[in-house]
């Protein structure tokens, strides 16, 4: 992926954060090593007006900075015609505050620019501080950036749904978001979903989603309202596949999604010898394959990390390619359910109808 961005140049010293060097000349090229960025490119142009005698006036000048994140991000095209990466960075079970912060600031550095985050999380307001920062450096204008954040089953219901967007749009500190979702399918999400629409026509949303929908559910509330759903974000990695569940979202134009792309690092995911294997002849890492395969079967992925290296690394995807038979080895490893969460378990439902995220 290459960004360009241009910025008047007054004749101050000029330094690149990321390289820290200073610009003096009217062209300067800078090559970092980095695993994810592969080069900034920074040029000086001169810029002048000429009076109509010929002379020069009014002369200023340009910087054009290039970087070039390594490959070029794929993008999905959502059933309303919105433009969404396949690759973004998610922030479930990381802390409100510094930490949250620094870890998006340091994702959209990277080259991120899907966020995901929710209600549930309880950290929208860092989100949205990381954000204003990365526009405020002009590391990235806003619209570059695609947004995602979701009901929880607390404000679930017609008014409650308008009331809890609200509150959500206000921690994040935006005028309006690109993907909203409601987080599991229990409650009243049917009266939520009415609501979303809402908002959606109203242009407060750019797009309309759900979340952890099996194919029954999907395939219902699809059958019922004339805006179907544009993503579906679901449990999907080498060890729960769900092939079903992805050709009925097909069917219907929805575009899946994974969290825990990882598996929660179960059944020691980045040792498995099979992924190990096809890693090292790519020469890339286990992470970096996982990846990968979710997103040659078309799938949104939305890995988290707070360390900056390894957020790098998890972007870095777009240099390489799985061939037929690596995925058929990794087809080979799904068990066909999820040992995370079940969705069928009344306990698993009494406990997120019970799980209140303020008073």
């Amino acid at each position: 992926m290459v960004q360009t961005h241009v910025r008047d140049w007054k004749g101050e010293r000029i330094k690149c954060a990321k390289t820290n060097a200073c610009v003096w000349s009217e062209a300067e090229t800078v090559a970092l090593k980095s695993p994810t960025v592969v080069s900034v490119e920074l040029v000086v142009r001169r810029r002048e007006a000429t009076r109509a005698t010929g002379t020069p006036k009014n002369i200023s000048y340009i910087i054009e900075e290039t970087v070039n994140f390594g490959g070029n991000m794929d993008f999905v095209t959502l059933n309303n015609g919105v433009s969404m990466p396949q690759i973004g960075f998610g922030v479930f079970q990381v802390p409100d505050g510094n930490v949250t912060e620094q870890a998006v600031y340091n994702a959209i550095c990277a080259g991120y620019r899907l966020i995901d985050t929710a209600a549930a999380y309880q950290n929208e307001e860092s989100v949205g501080r990381a954000i204003a920062r990365a526009v405020s450096d002009g590391i990235v204008k806003r619209e570059e950036l695609f947004v995602t954040t979701k009901l929880w089953v607390q404000d679930f219901g017609y008014e409650n749904a308008k009331k809890a967007f609200a509150v959500s749009l206000k921690k994040l500190g935006l005028e309006y978001i690109d993907l909203y979702l409601f987080h599991q399918p229990f409650g009243d999400y049917y009266g939520s979903y009415r609501a979303m629409i809402e908002l959606y026509k109203e242009g407060k949303i750019r797009a309309v989603g759900v979340s952890n929908m099996y194919p029954d559910r999907l395939a219902d509330l699809c059958e019922n309202f004339d805006v179907i759903p544009s993503v579906n974000q679901v449990e999907l990695h080498p060890f729960f596949q769900q092939p079903s569940a992805l050709e009925n979202m097909k069917n219907y134009g929805v575009v899946p999604e994974a969290w825990g792309p990882f598996a929660e690092g179960k059944h020691e995911i980045f040792k498995n010898p099979v992924l190990a294997e096809i890693a090292a002849s790519h020469g890339k890492t286990v992470a970096q394959v996982i990846l990968r395969w979710n997103i040659q079967r078309g799938v949104v992925v939305i890995p988290k990390s707070v360390h900056k290296e390894r957020i790098e690394e998890n972007f870095n995807v777009w240099d390489f390619e799985l061939s037929a038979d690596d995925m058929r080895k990794i087809a080979a490893l799904d068990i066909g359910h999820s040992e995370i969460v079940n969705h069928s378990d009344p306990a698993f439902a009494k406990m997120i109808n019970g799980w209140k995220i303020h008073e």
